[in-house]
């Protein structure tokens, strides 16, 4: 497979947009591109508008059956640690994962296109549209064996992934809305190795994305391993085995890397403490060293990540994850350290928590409220 794999990562990173480098942005003089609002929203997010195509195929609710198939070998554990599953190419950092990524629809989003049912992923798009996301790699977000690579019109293939935990316990991931796989059920992967890519959607070229999902089970009913989608009327994700991607990740991501830049993309303000309501510090300007020391949960309670920077003079908090209502900012991508198959898989020292981190601040991008799933 490694060697399939380096064959058609030197194809498609040849490919133009989200093969290409980044650049770095032309900035005004306060340091955000003009059509960059700060990303310090602290009013209530507007109501999302509703648009998308009427041809998606529906699911009827059906209860959970949260066990995996009797003949399923378990694989072998992984080293625990998870991440994006999109990225784009950093001009001096490669690879990184996260980075030119955005949240197109939350987790746990309530949705009128489904009976007003909560979402059970994280739909993640490449920033720049449907023309940059559709046909962009998808990778596999830990280590794991495939369980399920089928053709399901989600609309797509699903690939699901079995990863075993340190401690033995098992979550499984789900990518939905693919293009033909670039795996098989029973094919062991390593976080950070290309699993296909993201299918350009049916009607409606801007709504492509990946359907992420963390889940507890492999089979939502007899022979069916993609699910609904959806939680069942009534129910929240996490009644029936679904887990929030978005805090799955902050609490099994990577140790920080020891030698990686640390770069801004955008000026960004550094915080006292990580929350919009503590003192301004000071800004972190594009192309800034910065060592990162952990992340963590706003300390107002809202629904945002934080890392703890110093660097520039300065020692305080930036944001990584923001909420913004129905969908999210990732503004924070890390470079990790990986084998020149899969570059983005991180080989990391597990007992160096700390060191440091790539910044790099991406754009809001304008969040509708489109049928996805």
């Amino acid at each position: 497979m490694k060697t399939t794999m380096t064959i058609l990562a030197v194809i498609l990173w040849s490919l133009p947009v989200w093969g290409a480098t980044v650049a770095a942005p032309v900035l005004p003089a306060d340091g955000l591109p003009p059509d960059h609002p700060s990303w310090e929203h602290t009013g209530t997010p507007m109501a999302s508008s509703c648009v998308g195509s009427t041809g998606e195929e529906d699911f009827s609710p059906v209860p959970a059956t949260w066990s995996a198939s009797e003949d399923a070998t378990a694989p072998e554990a992984g080293d625990g640690y998870f991440d994006w599953p999109m990225g784009i190419t950093h001009e001096s950092a490669g690879l990184v994962m996260g980075y030119g990524a955005y949240v197109m629809q939350n987790f746990g989003n309530v949705n009128p296109n489904y009976g007003n049912r909560r979402h059970s992923a994280l739909d993640i798009a490449l920033i720049g549209g449907g023309s940059v996301s559709a046909h962009a790699p998808v990778y596999a977000a830990a280590d794991g064996v495939v369980r399920c690579a089928e053709y399901v019109n989600y609309p797509g293939y699903v690939v699901v992934i079995e990863h075993t935990l340190p401690d033995g316990s098992t979550v499984y991931t789900q990518y939905g809305h693919l293009e033909a796989p670039l795996v098989l059920a029973g094919e062991s992967v390593t976080r950070g190795d290309q699993i296909g890519t993201v299918l350009p959607w049916p009607g409606n070229l801007e709504n492509s994305h990946v359907h992420f999902e963390v889940r507890q089970w492999l089979e939502w009913s007899s022979g069916n391993c993609w699910g609904p989608g959806y939680a069942t009327s009534g129910h929240s994700p996490e009644e029936e085995g679904w887990l929030d991607p978005r805090e799955w990740y902050f609490a099994h991501r990577p140790p920080f890397p020891g030698d990686a830049a640390i770069t801004p993309q955008y000026t960004m303000n550094v915080r006292q403490e990580p929350t919009t309501s503590s003192a301004v510090l000071g800004q972190l300007p594009p192309s800034t060293l910065v060592t990162a020391q952990g992340v963590m949960r706003d300390a107002d309670g809202n629904p945002h990540w934080w890392y703890q920077v110093s660097g520039n003079g300065l020692e305080g908090f930036v944001a990584g994850f923001y909420w913004l209502g129905w969908g999210s900012d990732l503004y924070v991508g890390e470079k990790k350290r990986g084998n020149p198959v899969s570059p983005c898989a991180g080989i990391v020292a597990p007992g160096n928590p700390g060191g440091a981190l790539l910044l790099l601040f991406l754009p809001l991008v304008s969040l509708l409220c489109r049928r996805q799933r």
